[in-house]
């Protein structure tokens, strides 16, 4: 990151509450990860690397320590992106990315026009029809299917047989991911009724499979008063999806530039008030590519920590909304500790419900508990609809009471485990 950069995103920071969380920072965190300077925080133009530069120096302010002799911990993978041309058109009308379609994320380039060849979904429920249509009518060509009606197997392998060219799928929702691999034909998912048969389609993508991107984890530490060999670990991821073309990117506020504002919020809290143990603060990358940061930090965790002496793990994702309660995954794994969530909120009447899920691997807490380390999944529920989506941006996510009584329940939580 250059100098102009780091010294922008330092601006943002506020000044720091001395005794309590500080909404008005965390909200200033959402906004910056949210901003353009880091692209979605994903692979196009290294936003997710910007990102956890910017992380790391924010760890520094705060006064966290390195673990060892650095705070980053990097980590390689594979990745497909879209880090340029994404255009398409109907009848000479431009749709908006993201709004209008979406480019699947494990799609190849495509450049290229022509008219459209409607699949019946019968086609692809019948084996013989759809060998005929794929070998003969639709090499080449642009499709467009429905898949609505149509069994999930039948699809994925009409899918994986398709010869080539474009396939335009019909989707009433717009949700999007991270590819780490790329197909040998584009792909592209559009609203229904956008595009109907006899349309002229003008498309372009550019994708840039990457066999080697850097992720990287940023790990801080503050030393414990009385049982600095004993640590409790706050986790967050600060990647999401990154930028769809040159002109759109998916923000990411409430997953999880919302979980990373409340761990940085956190650790600020706890520089100016006590805590036995020792607390690492971890913003994990990869996380929305399948997990591979936490991962990757588990599977070389005694380089950094002895798993005996970690007394428990809270990871934080989705963390914007609040008016529904929190759910605990791993609540029904590690009841004791559950119970005592509940019975500090039930005290304080923080939020209006914890619940309690069993195992479920789909945030960055997974990988501890597979090692045998307590480990909770914190999410906030709410009426906050906009996921893996355009619109999940700091404009649209703005803090309230329930962020500031969701951090107090997890500090005293935290507190409380402190006392084992």
């Amino acid at each position: 990151m250059n100098l102009r950069l780091t010294l922008f995103c330092s601006i943002l920071a506020v000044t720091l509450s001395s005794n309590a969380q500080n909404r008005v920072y965390a909200q200033k965190m959402i906004d910056t990860l949210c901003s353009p300077i880091f692209d979605g925080r994903g692979y196009t133009r290294d936003g997710a690397l910007k990102a956890g530069i910017f992380i790391e120096d924010e760890m520094r302010r705060i006064g966290l320590k390195p673990v060892r002799h650095d705070f980053k911990n990097y980590f390689e993978f594979q990745v497909n992106t879209f880090p340029s041309a994404l255009s398409l058109s109907v009848n000479g009308r431009e749709l908006v990315p993201g709004r209008d379609f979406i480019v699947d994320p494990s799609s190849a380039s495509y450049a290229n026009s022509g008219s459209i060849l409607v699949l019946d979904p019968a086609v692809l429920k019948c084996k013989l029809k759809r060998r005929r249509v794929l070998h003969k009518s639709a090499s080449g060509k642009i499709v467009l299917i429905d898949t609505s009606a149509v069994r999930n197997e039948r699809v994925d392998q009409f899918k994986s047989d398709y010869p080539g060219g474009l396939l335009l799928e019909e989707s009433k929702t717009l949700t999007w991911s991270v590819g780490r691999q790329q197909k040998s034909y584009a792909h592209v998912r559009v609203l229904p009724g956008i595009i109907s048969a006899g349309d002229e389609i003008e498309c372009q993508i550019d994708a840039e499979f990457k066999p080697a991107q850097t992720g990287m984890n940023v790990v801080g530490l503050l030393p414990g008063s009385e049982v600095p060999d004993s640590f409790i670990l706050l986790t967050a991821h600060y990647d999401h999806l990154g930028g769809m073309g040159a002109q759109t990117y998916v923000p990411g506020a409430n997953d999880n530039a919302s979980g990373t504002a409340m761990m940085l919020d956190l650790a600020s809290y706890f520089t100016r008030n006590p805590h036995r143990y020792s607390l690492a603060f971890i913003a994990f990358g990869g996380e929305e590519a399948g997990l591979l940061g936490s991962r990757h930090f588990v599977q070389e965790l005694e380089k950094w920590f002895d798993p005996s002496q970690i007394r428990f793990v809270v990871n934080m994702d989705l963390m914007g909304s609040g008016e529904q309660g929190m759910m605990a995954v791993n609540g029904k794994v590690f009841t004791r500790e559950f119970e005592m969530l509940k019975a500090i909120n039930a005290k304080n009447q923080y939020l209006t419900d914890v619940r309690s899920r069993g195992k479920a691997a789909n945030s960055d807490h997974y990988f501890f508990s597979e090692r045998g380390i307590p480990a909770f999944f914190f999410y906030l529920m709410g009426s906050y609809a906009y996921y893996h989506h355009i619109d999940d941006s700091s404009e649209n996510l703005r803090l309230g009471e329930h962020y500031d009584k969701a951090f107090k329940l997890i500090a005293a939580f935290l507190s409380e485990l402190q006392k084992g």
